[in-house]
C-alpha cells in the first residue's frame, strides 16, 4: 500500500474521534479534512479556516495511528 493510500485508509484506524484546529479551535474529524503529506510532513488541513495542523504517526507494526502534534493555542 503506497503511503497516499494509507492516509486515506487511516482516517479509520485512528484512535482519536476529532482534531482541533490550533488556529479556530474548529473540531475537524477525518473524514471532515484527510490527512495529507506535504513538504513538511503529514498535517490535516482545516476546512473552516484553512490553517495546516501537523499529525504524525505513533502506530506500531505497521498500523497508521495519526494524532495531532500541536495542541490548541
Amino acid at each position: 500500500m503506497d503511503l497516499e493510500l494509507a492516509l486515506i485508509h487511516a482516517r479509520h484506524l485512528s484512535e482519536v474521534a476529532m482534531w482541533i484546529c490550533i488556529r479556530c479551535k474548529a473540531e475537524v474529524t477525518p473524514d471532515d479534512s484527510l490527512p495529507v503529506i506535504d513538504d513538511f510532513g503529514v498535517c490535516f488541513i482545516c476546512p473552516q479556516c484553512g490553517r495546516r495542523n501537523r499529525l504524525k504517526n505513533i502506530g506500531e507494526n505497521a498500523e497508521i495511528v495519526l494524532m495531532q502534534i500541536d495542541p490548541p493555542e
